[in-house]
């Protein structure tokens, strides 16, 4: 099956329409075989050969109920509840925790179904798992009842990460451009030909416009991981109820958003970085410079800046090596105030499970990391 046919698949057999057709024992085994469906599907287990048996037993209630006795409901009844306690369910034996995580199921499907993705706050889900399974299971030590949870069909539970998708973005912008630039090479690199005749080709000139917007869209994803990360202390900070003696931190804390370089001035600086301030300074000066000039690229106009210079200067002016320092000061940025947050309120938990690139040595990243599932887009 695929995806898409997995989902009309389930919500048909989630549906009252469905279950209406079922009654008193054969009904109790239907529920039961769903969810067992359900839990392999959040060990990331829907594509096995153990979740193909269930299936077969859920079609097999649905088409064949009267065959289904009291002593079909004890076996499948004894393996469902014995790995409802395995995944950290609490009240496994309970018949409403079955029909609780029967609705958790139906919902998930019907949301993902017209959204594409289904999202729970751990909250919600902590009212049925023990956030320490979820915690232990995804290697995400400091998962909060305010943080998301990603549930799909092929990368089960998920905790959500804001700052990786962008994160994930440069890395493969990045692998792109080395891949381009390599290609260019190998295109001016032919014979006896003047370098302007081989620099003027038609193809030639594509891979050096693909060259040209890779480097400006590194430009503008490395600010928005900043910005990304950023925003996510700041939700977490508000979410946890954060308790600051500093009265304007409080008063920031308050407010629904604030501006990136707010949140770097008047919220981490005042409440994390009060000591040994030199370097995160001197990165804030550097962000700063390397946000404005990303605005250039966002809005292009032609209108004089404050010096009197047409803005459309930058995007002529802003060269591979400018842009490349910028990257790799946004990253130590991130990396700098990760290292002064307390425990509680780190963000980076997906930090050392991907291969970051290193932009001195032209060397490629990898988001594909030691097999933890942490982006989960489809295409």
């Amino acid at each position: 099956m695929t995806v898409d046919k997995d989902l009309l698949y389930l919500k048909d057999a989630l549906s009252n329409k469905t279950l209406k057709k079922l009654s008193k024992i054969p009904k109790k085994c239907y529920k039961y075989a769903l969810v067992a469906v359900f839990l392999n599907i959040i060990n990331r287990k829907h594509v096995t050969r153990g979740q193909a048996t269930n299936l077969k037993i859920v079609d097999g209630i649905r088409n064949y109920p009267k065959l289904y006795s009291q002593s079909n409901l004890d076996n499948i009844s004894d393996t469902v509840v014995e790995t409802l306690k395995a995944t950290g369910f609490y009240n496994a034996d309970k018949e409403e925790t079955i029909d609780t995580t029967f609705q958790l199921f139906r919902d998930m499907v019907d949301t993902i179904s017209k959204e594409s993705a289904f999202l729970i706050r751990v909250g919600a889900l902590s009212e049925l798992i023990d956030i320490e399974y979820l915690r232990r299971f995804n290697n995400s030590p400091n998962l909060q009842p305010h943080h998301l949870i990603d549930i799909s069909l092929m990368n089960g539970i998920t905790p959500t990460f804001p700052e990786f998708f962008p994160y994930s973005d440069l890395v493969n912008m990045w692998n792109i451009y080395l891949d381009k630039k390599e290609e260019y090479k190998q295109k001016i690199a032919s014979g006896n030909i003047p370098i302007t005749q081989r620099t003027s080709k038609p193809e030639v000139r594509r891979i050096v416009y693909e060259i040209e917007a890779l480097l400006r869209m590194l430009h503008i994803t490395s600010v928005t991981f900043v910005e990304s990360y950023l925003y996510y202390i700041f939700y977490n900070l508000k979410e946890s109820k954060y308790q600051t003696e500093d009265k304007k931190v409080e008063k920031l804390l308050g407010f629904r958003k604030v501006e990136d370089e707010e949140i770097l001035k008047n919220i981490i600086r005042r409440e994390f970085i009060r000591d040994n301030q030199g370097e995160f300074n001197d990165l804030v000066k550097k962000y700063h410079d390397f946000n404005q000039k990303r605005n250039r690229f966002i809005h292009v106009s032609a209108f004089p800046d404050e010096k009197d210079a047409s803005e459309l200067m930058h995007l002529y002016t802003t060269g591979y090596h400018y842009i490349i320092e910028g990257v790799k000061d946004c990253i130590d940025l991130v990396n700098t105030i990760d290292t002064r947050l307390p425990t509680k309120l780190k963000v980076l938990h997906w930090w050392k499970s991907v291969k970051h690139p290193d932009f001195d040595k032209e060397e490629k990243g990898n988001m594909v990391g030691s097999g933890n599932v942490i982006l989960g887009r489809k295409f």
